[in-house]
């Protein structure tokens, strides 16, 4: 394993250690906030972070995926424009606060909603900068200051959510908690930045270097802002033409499936500035990097998918309560989608690395148009299940067309991904029809166990993974991290 091999496996383990303890706690606090809030308050609260979110992107530009890549590739080439960079994100900040404000007004929410996007609003600016810090920590394999505080942003949201709701009873105890936590990230991210780096907010900075910026990210910023479009007009929507009450089961069922994202997301935080770095000095270990991590998404994702499918019903009641077992619907759907959303991931960061992110805008563009299409005919009629249809159809035609597009401009073996693909779907499929069998007959956590045990034998006695594969993964994080300390 090369050295930038092992910091890909370093870096991944970190992230993904961080984004599974902030995805368990994350978990079991909207758990025990959708008990306390019910269906209707929760709905508000997703919107007010569904809007914000989609707005976010505009604040950001595209500007942090573009700053992963060239530092990177240089890791002192943004360090005169620095500055530059941050007083356009202040000035950026202003201007989309205001049009916060005017679109939540034109749409006609009531006061609480508007309030809770006020507030959401303030989280958003902060994690603009926390953003841009992070981005250049990793274009230099620095992620295990972002997975630390990955899991200790979500345990100050945890901990003043938690007490502000037993003490005020309100929503907006949520947004206040996720304030406090966001203000901690920015300077967490800068202290570490300045520590490495020595990047400073106080330097006079050039602001050609920021024009040159904006308009180099003008393709990732559009792939970001359509990415934002899909992942939130159908919450947006669903608060236009049906209850608060379904815009919280269908809340519920997203905020499930997307607990679920932080896999495709470790892997991308640590392959993108390595496959960015490989473009310049090793093709092959860059049609290697992607083939390598779809293989280990494949494997993850298409046994959650069909057992998840299974043991939607049981699973919701049993978490939430009655008063979400409408979420069920919506999450069966969502999870046939789960395979498309984790094997996106690589695929786009590939085309970002090798410099071809107009191909990206071409497709999520592609993708969207197929979002708002079902989403428009869907969800005035079948409400969350149709929000849910249409975000599966859009990840499935965005995959099709990436893995036809990785196989035209670049050396990636079509009948090795399908080969692999092909062989873990009947090993998850065979996972999940003995979960049919007995999933009468023992309690949903059971039913889990059950088939995590048998899909482990399958893969081992088929030879799809060896015990050698871990084995040898482990020796190299235990090798990069000794060399680290």
């Amino acid at each position: 394993m090369t050295l930038q091999e092992s910091q890909i496996a370093a870096n991944t383990t970190y992230y993904t250690l961080g984004l599974i303890g902030q995805k368990i706690i994350s978990f079991f606090y909207f758990i025990l906030i959708a008990r306390f809030l019910g269906a209707e308050d929760i709905g508000r609260y997703i919107l007010a972070l569904s809007v914000t979110a989609m707005l976010f992107i505009f604040l950001d530009s595209g500007i942090t995926t573009l700053i992963t890549r060239e530092t990177a590739q240089d890791r002192f080439s943004l360090k005169k424009y620095f500055a530059s960079i941050i007083r356009f994100k202040i000035s950026a900040s202003i201007v989309v606060f205001i049009a916060a404000a005017i679109f939540v007004n034109l749409l006609g929410y009531p006061a609480v909603i508007r309030n809770l996007i006020y507030l959401a609003s303030i989280v958003m600016i902060f994690d603009t900068f926390s953003l841009t810090f992070y981005g250049i920590l990793r274009g230099v394999h620095l992620l295990i200051y972002e997975s630390l505080a990955t899991f200790i942003y979500q345990v100050i949201v945890f901990t003043i959510g938690v007490l502000g709701l037993y003490i005020y009873g309100s929503v907006y105890a949520l947004m206040i908690a996720l304030i406090f936590a966001s203000a901690f990230n920015v300077l967490f991210s800068y202290h570490f930045l300045k520590k490495h780096l020595h990047f400073s907010l106080f330097e006079k900075g050039e602001s050609f270097g920021v024009r040159r910026l904006i308009s180099l990210s003008l393709p990732f910023a559009i792939a970001a802002i359509f990415t934002k479009i899909i992942f939130t007009s159908d919450t947006i929507l669903l608060s236009l033409f049906r209850s608060g009450e379904e815009l919280g089961w269908y809340g519920v069922a997203h905020k499930f499936l997307f607990a679920l994202e932080f896999v495709p997301l470790a892997f991308s935080a640590s392959l993108f500035p390595a496959m960015s770095s490989y473009y310049i000095n090793d093709k092959n270990s860059l049609f290697s990097s992607l083939e390598k991590s779809s293989f280990y998404l494949m494997l993850i994702a298409f046994p959650i998918s069909l057992g998840g499918f299974l043991l939607t019903s049981p699973i919701i009641e049993a978490l939430y309560g009655n008063e979400f077992a409408g979420s069920a619907a919506s999450l069966r759907f969502l999870l046939l989608g789960l395979p498309f959303l984790f094997l996106n991931y690589p695929l786009i960061s590939f085309f970002a690395a090798i410099k071809r992110q107009n191909l990206n805008i071409y497709f999520l563009g592609a993708a969207l148009m197929v979002n708002l299409a079902f989403n428009f005919i869907l969800i005035p009629r079948i409400g969350g299940a149709g929000a849910a249809i249409a975000f599966v159809s859009a990840m499935a035609v965005l995959f099709i067309i990436n893995i036809i597009a990785a196989k035209i401009v670049s050396q990636f073996s079509f009948r090795g991904y399908f080969m692999n693909a092909f062989s873990i779907f009947l090993s998850a499929g065979a996972m999940a029809f003995v979960i049919w069998l007995i999933r009468f007959y023992i309690p949903w956590w059971a039913g889990i166990i059950c088939g995590a045990i048998i899909y482990a034998v399958i893969l081992i006695t088929g030879r799809l993974i060896s015990m050698d594969d871990f084995k040898k993964f482990a020796l190299q994080i235990i090798r990069k991290t000794s060399n680290e300390i």
